[in-house]
């Protein structure tokens, strides 16, 4: 029970025995569902819950790579995190470990749900971890064109002063140049 208190050890051992308990009546009332129904039911509760461009996200991680992989027809218990580990592995080979941490971000929300529908008694997506992120930073300099661009649009649209957190500005075209000049 990791501690040498003989009474924080009962504590912790009852509280281990009603968490094992209420495992065992989950368990009882788990009712699998096939892969692709569960999908259908969860993409229902994205559309009513989440923006539209969340559920076409959605929709394409489900039906373009996740149903493809998993199959269709495999039952919500019969997907484990070895799995899960595996499919990212599949899509790694493929595409960028951002997408990849995309898409196993929407296998672990559906999981989650899974397991509060009483599809799943516990989410086996709990365990799997997000691959290194390997986007590319962007920086990017202004022209000194831009530059002028900018300050002269920053002077004309300035009427009144504006103020930072710590900082007041007389006008936007000054603070721009500061950060310009140093980053």
């Amino acid at each position: 029970m990791r501690t040498a208190n003989k009474a924080t050890a009962q504590v912790r051992y009852g509280q281990f025995l009603k968490r094992l308990e209420e495992r065992e009546l989950l368990f009882s009332e788990i009712r699998p569902l096939r892969l692709s129904e569960f999908a259908e039911e969860y993409l229902r509760h994205v559309k009513s819950h989440k923006s539209s461009s969340w559920h076409s996200k959605q929709t394409n991680y489900i039906h373009s790579t996740i149903l493809p992989f998993f199959g269709p027809n495999t039952l919500t218990t019969e997907i484990t995190s070895r799995k899960i580990e595996q499919y990212a592995e599949w899509r790694r080979a493929k595409v960028k470990g951002t997408t990849v941490n995309k898409e196993l971000a929407c296998i672990r929300h559906m999981m989650k749900k899974a397991e509060e529908w009483g599809h799943l008694s516990t989410s086996p997506a709990r365990k799997v971890k997000d691959l290194p992120d390997d986007g590319q930073i962007r920086e990017r300099f202004l022209t000194p064109e831009e530059y002028k661009l900018l300050l002269s649009q920053a002077a004309c649209n300035s009427s009144r002063p504006w103020t930072l957190p710590t900082e007041r500005f007389g006008d936007l075209a000054e603070f721009i140049m500061l950060d310009c000049n140093t980053g």
